[in-house]
């Protein structure tokens, strides 16, 4: 049996299969089996590389680069290169001349060009291949070492092959805690000469007693500095490249339109990504004109490798942007627009801006262009393009839609007049600019997930805009999100369609939305996985029919007891503005005191008596109400995230003591929750006390051995907070 399993694993094919499920640092162990190991693992390390600088900001040294062979002979199996940073020349001439010509997806996150170093003009800086390292580095001054928290801090970690042959393997691992790096010794030799060596070099070390630093003398350097002295500006004063300077941003884009055309044939998707605000004024339109090259020309039945496109955090002219789009339109499945400024021609003067915009606006609404091929589309807080106009750009023409992702930035309210945002009427969607007659639109029939939201409520589409949309989806909605949109009684008729296969439902911040809608989502969707709700009423549970949602695995919805908003409140979900039970209680007691005139005494004895009996009925109806919600609560016996807190905003010191909720104590009901073993994360109000005991946590202790986070107000004063925090961090439950 035991020689079966060695002859099985001899086959690369098996070798292969095995590969796909070991993580990166475990690919690089095995490595080290044999030559025949090696290379069948050697393609799936390389296939996934991050290129990040170097460049330490709390030390003096840096790592230097390694060396463009080791690139060059393995760029060819990388399929997915990230480049972080702020990137310099370096990193773009490493990618551009390495070899990296079959890559189907190209990530470019970094903010703006770094200054060039002395190192790779002059001498010295550091381009590292990412390994997830979670090693603190020696020197605490040099700060922590976690890739993730620090920019440009990576250790190194190649494959080197044993023998005289000289070949280097690169690549990179998720941890490499557990191996052995000596390198004030450099490599480790062995007398197998089918070992394969793992040298490290820790972040922070000096170059000069790097590994690295032998390979600065090698035959590569005469390659290296050839094509340095040709893109090395020719001042020194002239290597930093901040936003404020040009020569650089230009040669480093045209190296990555190089980039990206070398890979033209291959490239799948390509992500232009700026991780940190204000968006900057590139790329340029060079660059751009190289992605219009990936794709076809327009009476071309061909069709192109291009299909997904990601644009974040940047810049763009409105005519660079219609420029992609007209020849992308046909062939992209994925299109994201996320936090983009879209920039118009500048105004002369004289000019009134309002006035480019919209002839800006109508020029992109009428320019004729074929039904695009999108599928998944996201569009996210794009500024620079009203509303309107991106719904007829992208989302009117576009009848394939399966996922749709769109919020309306904020910057919008009030930018032109509230009918003209998207659509008022059903008309408009018949009429083109002009509001002449033109050819309906399609439906969207194969739409199964729908995001729309709003930065602004004041901005929100209307309830009726929303049911038209819903109206031309098709039968099967899995994955609706609406926020700060006016969800009224046309919206929920349009959704009702769709609640036999809905599975994620989040109306949170929607004003319109009541308890009663709530109520009846959950007694009409069997397939609901999560629910997301401002809040629902404890009476608007009773009185309506039992849950069907027993697959529920997410809860995100404020339960209120107040009796002030109870059943016969025309606001169920929130604090009632109809006639509360108090106001009843008022008049009748008015018309008692109106029979009883002319008897002071006993009018006052008749309110005692009558405040009384409103507490002791108040008490045993907010008991009732109780314990019927923990009652179905427990119906939800897939329920995996309880969140019980108010995520809606109240003004007020008034309104906030009018709301009440659960009481989560053992004598209340809560041991009706009993059901709920899945539970692993519950959130309790942090505004309104639920009273939680000692007992109470105990009992979540011992009940749910799932639970792993516990968030909110627990106790009702600071000291039993502390306490029962306590408790739980000490039977290894976190709370936050």
């Amino acid at each position: 049996m035991h020689h079966q399993e060695e002859n099985a694993l001899d086959l690369p094919e098996i070798r292969s299969i095995i590969g796909s499920y070991l993580a990166r640092h475990d690919l690089i162990l095995s490595s080290q089996v044999s030559q025949a190991w090696r290379q069948s693992f050697k393609p799936l390390i390389w296939r996934e590389t991050v290129l990040r600088a170097s460049q330490n900001p709390n030390r003096t040294t840096y790592l230097p680069p390694p060396p463009v062979a080791v690139f060059r002979e393995h760029g060819h199996l990388i399929r997915s290169l990230t480049m972080e940073g702020p990137i310099s020349m370096e990193e773009v001439e490493l990618a551009t001349r390495g070899g990296c010509v079959r890559l189907e997806h190209l990530r470019l996150s970094a903010t703006v060009p770094a200054a060039q170093s002395a190192y790779y003009g002059h001498g010295g800086n550091a381009t590292n291949i990412h390994n997830n390292c979670n090693r603190r580095n020696n020197d605490d001054s040099a700060g922590p070492s976690n890739p993730v928290s620090t920019a440009g801090r990576w250790n190194l970690l190649l494959l080197v092959e044993g023998g005289d042959n000289g070949d280097i393997n690169g690549g990179d691992s998720d941890d490499d805690s557990d191996i052995d790096i000596d390198s004030d010794r450099g490599p480790i030799k062995d007398r197998n000469e089918d070992d394969v060596q793992i040298v490290g070099v820790d972040d922070g070390e000096s170059s000069e007693d790097s590994f690295w630093s032998s390979w600065n003398r090698s035959d590569d350097d005469d390659d290296k500095s050839e094509y340095e002295s040709n893109d090395e500006p020719s001042s020194p004063h002239n290597n930093s490249t901040g936003p404020g300077r040009t020569g650089d941003q230009v040669d480093m884009w045209e190296r990555l339109a190089e980039l990206v055309l070398q890979n033209r044939a291959t490239l799948k998707e390509l992500e232009i990504v700026l991780l940190s605000p204000p968006p900057c004024r590139i790329p340029r339109l060079a660059f751009w004109e190289t992605v219009v090259d990936c794709f076809p020309p327009p009476l071309s039945y061909s069709s192109s490798t291009l299909t997904s496109l990601s644009l974040v955090g940047r810049e763009i002219k409105g005519a660079d942007l219609m420029l992609i789009w007209r020849a992308a339109c046909r062939h992209l499945t994925k299109l994201e627009l996320a936090r983009c400024s879209v920039e118009n021609e500048a105004p002369l003067w004289g000019e009134n801006v309002a006035e480019i915009s919209e002839a800006a606006a109508m020029v992109m609404e009428t320019e004729p262009r074929p039904p695009s091929a999108l599928q998944y589309l996201r569009l996210i807080e794009v500024r620079g393009m009203m509303p309107r106009t991106q719904f007829k750009v992208f989302i009117a023409d576009s009848p394939r839609l399966k996922s749709l992702a769109w919020q309306v930035h904020r910057s919008h309210a009030g930018s032109a007049p509230r009918e003209r945002l998207w659509v008022t009427t059903e008309d408009d969607f018949w009429q083109d600019y002009h509001g002449q007659p033109a050819d309906p639109l399609q439906h969207w029939l194969e739409l199964t997930s729908l995001e729309l939201t709003s930065g602004k409520e004041t901005l929100a589409v209307s309830d009726l805009q929303l049911a038209i949309l819903l109206d031309r989806a098709g039968d099967t909605m899995e994955r609706l999100t609406l926020g700060a949109i006016q969800v009224g009684e046309a919206t929920f008729r349009s959704m009702r369609r769709f609640f036999d296969s809905l599975a994620h439902l989040d109306l949170r911040l929607c004003s319109k939305v009541t308890g009663t809608m709530v109520q009846q989502v959950l007694a009409s969707c069997p397939g609901l996985k999560s629910v997301a709700a401002d809040s629902i009423h404890a009476s608007d549970i009773i009185d309506g029919d039992p849950w069907v949602c027993f697959g529920l695995q997410s809860w995100t919805v404020f339960v209120n007891l107040s009796l002030a908003s109870s059943s016969w409140s025309s606001s169920p979900s929130g604090v009632g503005d109809g006639r509360s039970r108090t106001q009843v209680s008022r008049r009748q007691h008015q018309r008692q005191q109106q029979t009883c005139s002319g008897r002071q005494a006993q009018k006052g004895k008749l309110k005692a008596n009558d405040n009384t009996m409103n507490s002791t009925n108040n008490d045993v109806e907010q008991e009732m109400l109780q314990q019927c919600v923990f009652e179905r609560l427990s119906t939800l016996t897939c329920l995996e995230r309880l969140d019980l807190d108010r995520h809606y905003p109240l003004t007020g010191r008034a309104a906030l003591k009018a709301v009440e909720t659960l009481d989560w104590r053992l004598r209340k009901g809560l041991d009706k929750l009993v059901t709920l073993t899945r539970l692993t994360s519950v959130c309790l109000s942090s505004h309104q006390p639920m009273n939680m005991s000692k007992s109470a946590a105990v009992w979540m202790i011992e009940h749910w051995l799932q639970l792993e986070v516990v968030r909110g107000r627990l106790g009702e004063r600071k000291g039993d907070h502390k306490e029962l925090a306590r408790l739980f961090q000490r039977n290894g439950i976190q709370v936050d």
